[in-house]
């Protein structure tokens, strides 16, 4: 899996703007498909389950999750072998100036994992 982790360039511009955008990274119908299964996937499983189990396998997001670059890229900014903590889709609708608000737990968390 070395040749999908992120490089050193990389890897600065990331603590640098805190981001990286990668705009052909997920094909267009797959992302089309994970964006249709968001709103009704909870997915909410519970923390410290595996991250390889969280993403049911033959669905979008499972499909999206374990593309080799998605997989060098967390990788390369988590370690091998993640734990999930949690996720929630933050979806903004089109020409919005305002993003979602920060939930509670953006400030501090104190659960183990």
């Amino acid at each position: 899996m070395t040749e999908h982790l992120l490089n050193s360039k990389q890897m600065a511009q990331f603590v640098a703007s805190g981001y990286l955008k990668f705009e052909d990274m997920i094909p267009k119908d797959l992302c089309s498909a994970c964006r249709e299964e968001m709103p009704n996937f909870g997915g909410y499983m519970a923390v410290g389950t595996p991250f390889e189990e969280t993403w049911p396998k033959n669905t979008p997001l499972g499909d999206a999750f374990r593309l080799p670059q998605v997989q060098g890229l967390i990788h390369s900014l988590i370690g091998p072998d993640p734990l999930y903590d949690h996720h929630a889709a933050h979806l903004v609708k089109a020409n919005q100036m305002r993003g979602p608000d920060a939930h509670q737990d953006s400030v501090i968390d104190f659960r183990e994992n």
